[in-house]
């Protein structure tokens, strides 16, 4: 197991942490993780065999919100989809992510 803390940017809203966190348990490889919205910080243990660290990302960013690790910022390629139904279509995705 490893240990990793990030940085989520923009976090304003304590109402979502509920949600990103769900989220982010559902990652591959992922033990445990969660969010200190106070300090802004994103902590996650993880098993580095199945780790997926770029679907990890994509997921936080699925929300709204950047990662950063030091000074390197990680972003997720591709794009989130955009349509008229912008939060049902994330939730769609966020899911495949998941499989």
């Amino acid at each position: 197991m490893k240990k990793l803390k990030l940085q989520i940017q923009d976090l304003t809203c304590a109402g979502c942490v509920p949600e990103i966190e769900q989220v982010m348990r559902q990652q591959m490889g992922v033990i445990w993780a969660t969010i200190n919205f106070a300090a802004g910080e994103v902590t996650v243990i993880y098993d580095p065999a199945v780790f997926d660290s770029l679907r990890f990302i994509q997921a936080v960013s699925s929300f709204g919100f950047e990662l950063t690790r030091a000074e390197e910022t990680l972003r997720p390629v591709p794009v989130i989809p955009r349509d008229s139904q912008p939060f049902t279509r994330m939730q769609q995705w966020v899911r495949t992510l998941s499989r």
